[in-house]
């Protein structure tokens, strides 16, 4: 979606760079423009894929990497093996 916007306004790389900055600035303050970065929205999709219950091997292809142990490292950002415990717990019946 990101590349489509940028292309059908033929927006360079240094424009979206700009853009995003002044969103982060606007959205969380000046104190977070050193993280805004593109490459920030992609490692901020793979861990809303792997929350959401993709597959390790598909996010592997999604982000094009050629090495799972590149994928693997999005795991220690994903809750989602945390919150899914925590709901087995307090759904199991007391007896």
């Amino acid at each position: 979606m990101i590349l489509h916007y940028r292309l059908s306004n033929n927006l360079q790389d240094n424009d979206f760079s700009l853009m995003l900055k002044n969103l982060v600035e606007k959205i969380l303050g000046k104190e977070y423009l050193d993280r805004a970065h593109p490459h920030a929205l992609r490692h901020s999709r793979a861990i809303h894929l792997l929350d959401a219950g993709m597959n390790i091997m598909l996010l592997k292809n999604f982000l094009g990497h050629s090495n799972i142990s590149n994928t693997l490292i999005y795991l220690k950002y994903s809750n989602k093996d945390l919150y899914d415990a925590i709901d087995k717990a307090n759904n199991k019946e007391v007896l």
